[in-house]
C-alpha cells in the first residue's frame, strides 16, 4: 500500500546515499563511473531485499516496493 511505498522510498534513498559514498570509489577499487554507481547500488538494494525475504509477508510488501522503487528512480534518471 502507500505506506510501503512511502518507507520504500525513503530506504531507496537512504541506500543510494549509502552506496556514493567516497570510500567505496577512493578505498575499494569500485570504478566511479555509470556502471560502477549502478552496481553498487544494486548490491546495497540486493542485500536489503535479502534480509527482508526472512520478514513474511510485511518484508515481502516492502521488498517489492524497493524493487519498484528502485527502477521508478532507474526509469526517472533514464
Amino acid at each position: 500500500g502507500g505506506a510501503d511505498w512511502a518507507r520504500a522510498g525513503l530506504l531507496y534513498q537512504a541506500l543510494a546515499r549509502q552506496s556514493r559514498l567516497p570510500v567505496f570509489y577512493e578505498k575499494m577499487n569500485v570504478p566511479d563511473t555509470v556502471d560502477g554507481r549502478f552496481d553498487l547500488v544494486c548490491l546495497h538494494v540486493f542485500l536489503v531485499l535479502h534480509r527482508l525475504r526472512g520478514e513474511g509477508r510485511a518484508g515481502a510488501r516492502l521488498g517489492q516496493a524497493l524493487f519498484d522503487q528502485m527502477f521508478a528512480a532507474m526509469d526517472h534518471a533514464v
